[in-house]
């Protein structure tokens, strides 16, 4: 699996697990230790999303 990939399931996995705890779990203690959790792994998510690539330069 390419790093693209990776990233783009942790960020599915993290925008899908930040839904479910903001919406069924704020009343109970762990609430803010899976939101930091799930922060940490967007953040990584969308850092390993992004592909570059060369610039192909034209003389003309």
């Amino acid at each position: 699996m390419s790093r693209k990939t990776i990233g783009t399931a942790i960020v599915l996995f993290a925008a899908i697990t930040m839904i479910f705890n903001v919406s069924m779990l704020q009343s109970h203690d762990y609430y803010h230790t899976i939101r930091k959790i799930t922060y940490a792994l967007f953040i990584v998510g969308i850092l390993l999303t992004p592909t570059y690539s060369k610039t192909v330069k034209t003389e003309g």
